[in-house]
């Protein structure tokens, strides 16, 4: 099990420089899932704390249990504050972010599946033939490997 925790610090307001988001992101196997915890506007801002409960949100993700939405307002305002991307406390199977991809997989397989969209083939598959012509112009990939 690979566990990536980050942290989003405060951008303004009485604990500015101070980390109010904590996101944990676990990989399992081929599941994945992230947890986010948020400092409440009546809490310390505690790094202890914020990494257990976002540790939490993100093994009860990876059982499966459904995504739990930040519905709170001073939650709301802390993510605002912080400029943190996302919204659910618990996320199962979530879209991740390059850096998470990057820690997640590793440094070489996130560089072939950064620029897969730019050689027209998934990760993994099979190399064109020498004989193909790439045009990225109007004309996509498969149909300049047809020849139209």
């Amino acid at each position: 099990m690979k566990e990536w925790i980050r942290y989003y610090k405060a951008n303004s307001g009485c604990w500015e420089g101070e980390n109010l988001v904590y996101v944990c992101t676990i990989k399992d196997g081929n599941r994945i899932a992230r947890g986010v915890s948020v400092c409440s506007l009546k809490d310390e801002p505690s790094d202890e704390n914020g990494e257990f409960h976002a540790r939490n949100y993100a093994k009860r993700g990876l059982k499966g249990r459904g995504n739990i939405l930040i519905d709170t307002d001073g939650a709301i305002l802390n993510l605002v504050k912080t400029d943190c991307p996302f919204n659910y406390h618990s996320d199962n199977d979530p879209r991740l972010t390059w850096q998470e991809k990057r820690f997640l997989y590793g440094s070489k397989k996130f560089l072939q599946e950064k620029h897969q969209h730019r050689i027209g083939r998934p990760y993994g598959s099979l190399p064109l033939p020498k004989n193909a012509v790439l045009s990225f112009k109007n004309v996509g990939v498969r149909n300049a490997l047809k020849g139209e």
